[in-house]
């Protein structure tokens, strides 16, 4: 009998293994990249539909869910992280933090600044060409450390994966607020996206 190794549905004979790729790696594509990005905004936006539902005492409430303290300085660090690696991809060299230019007070100032940053995160991923996705940049030198050369695509995937974290952490504490995001899973997006 012949199976091969589901991911989370078992599996027959060995598990593969993850070895790092000391040869050609394929160039990520751009539509797989935009649509990670698409689906990101999607679930911030999930999440930020149901935080609204919150009072201020239950968005401040301390809770072993974050890792940051709190519902509001999740979402706080979650979208100043975003604001960050983007500007890492554009090769900007930032002195500030995305407070020093608007400070995210109130839940009302985190959405605004999602409705205006989703969109800018977009069009940055769906004009970057394979060759600038292949580029190498340093995310080193601008803070301060030694130099560290990472791919262009590799930031922005790091970008949504790093939300993941987080977004599992307040779809949790949301739920148990009573408000799920609902389910927050690339399939969920992507099929209702039709993709």
């Amino acid at each position: 009998m012949k199976c091969d190794y589901i991911e989370g549905r078992g599996h027959c004979g060995p598990r593969p293994s993850v070895q790092a790729e000391t040869m050609h790696q394929p160039a990520m594509e751009q539509t797989s990249l935009f649509t990670f990005v698409q689906f990101n905004n999607w679930a911030n936006q999930r999440l930020l539909d149901q935080a609204a539902a919150l009072n201020e005492e239950a968005l401040n409430e301390q809770s072993p869910f974050f890792d940051h303290g709190t519902a509001f300085q999740t979402l706080c660090h979650h979208f100043e992280v975003e604001w960050s690696w983007l500007r890492a991809a554009q090769g900007i060299i930032r002195r500030t933090s995305l407070w020093d230019g608007e400070p995210l007070a109130d839940l009302a100032a985190i959405q605004r600044f999602a409705r205006r940053f989703g969109p800018e995160l977009a069009h940055y991923a769906a004009n970057l060409s394979p060759g600038a996705l292949a580029e190498h940049v340093d995310i080193g030198t601008p803070n301060g450390l030694a130099p560290e050369w990472v791919r262009r695509a590799d930031i922005l995937l790091h970008l949504v994966n790093h939300g993941t974290v987080h977004r599992t952490e307040l779809a949790h504490f949301l739920t148990s607020k009573g408000h799920s995001p609902g389910e927050l899973d690339y399939l969920d997006f992507a099929i209702e996206a039709g993709k």
